[in-house]
């Protein structure tokens, strides 16, 4: 006999700390319309450690969301029959997308831009206890390209020719991939939330945080 559907809450407000190959603060909010939809947004300020030089990031994003419990899911489409002898009670998939801009600074120089950044994901767990959520993300912003190597970057740096480094490290559009996962311990109206991340950028690193929920 079917039990009733886990409810998550889409309604919170959620701060992190990130530390690692990127280290920085980031805030996310997130408020559930009727059907199934939530509206979010999220921003952050980032110190990005790169094999050259450390850059700085910041952006904002917002957007829309849906969720849907993937016991409905499969009940509803034919071509997933083959996953319904996989354990997926409990378990809610959301996508979401939505607008973002960002600034990317280097050698006092800024660059800035827009684009879509989107997120899939699923999200299981008891709500009263404990939850996982594992996502991946896509989103494209301005990434430094390798065309100078150490020794070279060094000697520029050190010399005393008034020498503009970007000169010599260009910058182009680049997609980046963030994928990883957080656990929640839930408390009464918050929840501690630990995480790991990884991106297409080789970076790495750990997220801690805590979630208030109304």
């Amino acid at each position: 006999m079917m039990g009733d559907p886990v409810a998550y809450d889409y309604t919170y407000v959620e701060g992190h700390y990130l530390h690692g190959d990127k280290e920085g603060l980031r805030g996310r909010a997130s408020v559930a319309l009727p059907a199934s939809l939530y509206l979010y947004g999220e921003a952050e300020a980032i110190d990005v450690v790169n094999q050259y030089q450390e850059l700085k990031l910041s952006d904002y994003q917002f957007g829309v969301g849906f969720h849907i419990t993937a016991d409905r899911l499969l009940s509803k489409s034919s071509y997933l029959s083959a996953l319904r002898v996989v354990p997926l009670k409990g378990v809610d998939i959301f996508v979401e997308a939505g607008p973002r801009n960002w600034d990317f600074e280097s050698n006092n120089k800024s660059r800035g831009g827009n684009d879509i950044a989107a997120k899939i994901g699923w999200r299981f767990g008891n709500p009263y206890s404990w939850q996982c959520v594992v996502g991946a993300e896509i989103q494209r912003h301005a990434k430094m390209s390798g065309s100078i190597d150490q020794d070279a970057l060094k000697h520029l740096a050190t010399s005393e020719a008034n020498i503009d480094v970007d000169d010599y490290i260009k910058f182009s559009g680049s997609t980046e991939a963030i994928y990883g996962f957080k656990f929640l311990w839930n408390l009464r109206k918050a929840s501690l939330v630990v995480g790991v991340e990884g991106s297409s950028w080789d970076t790495h690193g750990v997220t801690v945080g805590l979630r208030l929920v109304p």
